[in-house]
């Protein structure tokens, strides 16, 4: 016979590729932004922006000659450290050291990623190439904003731009959330069989 629990699991969104996006509560889009966005982040209130714990960005640049991006680093911050994770080099800490016994954050090697994990209920996994994943305790359900939407179990909603507006649009949606002023806008991707006739039949 089977019971029902009231147990909550764990959210996880994925940034992979170049780059293709898992939210939270499952939408998936692709967006091919070239600058620094927001994946994740408890930081959403405009009123009390001093209220969240933890945010991750994502870095992407160009890659391929057909106008796709892909991550080049990702940036953890948790309460005063940030934990750089660069393509082809070992973690950068600054700010708050993580060696102390209070700390609360873990940066272990699991296979091919690289992961941090907090006493909070985050987990960051980067496998140091193309492929970043966010794990949030349900603790975060609804309090989170981003790339990575807001993880309240409705994958309508996910599309909710920085200023609280619903976009229909993922490019639309993904460049509100730049983490950089001077982040230029996206457009809608030529498709490049359009682009390069030639090489359509490939």
């Amino acid at each position: 016979e089977l019971q029902c629990t009231s147990y909550r699991c764990p959210g996880r969104c994925a940034a992979v590729g170049d780059p293709h996006y898992i939210t939270f509560d499952g939408h998936p889009y692709s967006f091919q932004g070239t600058c620094s966005y927001i994946l994740a982040t408890d930081f959403c209130d405009d009123d009390n922006p001093t209220n969240g714990t933890f945010k991750v960005e994502v870095e992407n640049v160009p890659c391929g000659t057909e106008g796709m991006s892909c991550t080049k680093s990702a940036k953890v911050y948790i309460n005063g450290t940030m934990i750089h994770l660069i393509r082809g080099a070992e973690p950068i800490v600054t700010g708050h050291p993580i060696d102390g016994p209070n700390s609360g954050i873990e940066i272990i090697r699991i296979g091919v990623f690289i992961q941090i994990t907090t006493k909070t209920g985050i987990i960051v996994q980067w496998d140091m190439l193309m492929r970043v994943y966010v794990i949030l305790d349900p603790v975060y359900m609804g309090k989170v904003c981003g790339l990575c939407g807001n993880f309240d179990k409705n994958a309508a909603n996910d599309q909710t731009a920085r200023s609280g507006q619903l976009e229909d649009n993922p490019i639309a949606f993904a460049n509100s959330w730049y983490a950089s002023s001077d982040c230029p806008a996206v457009v809608d991707p030529v498709n490049p069989c359009e682009m390069t006739p030639e090489r359509e039949l490939w």
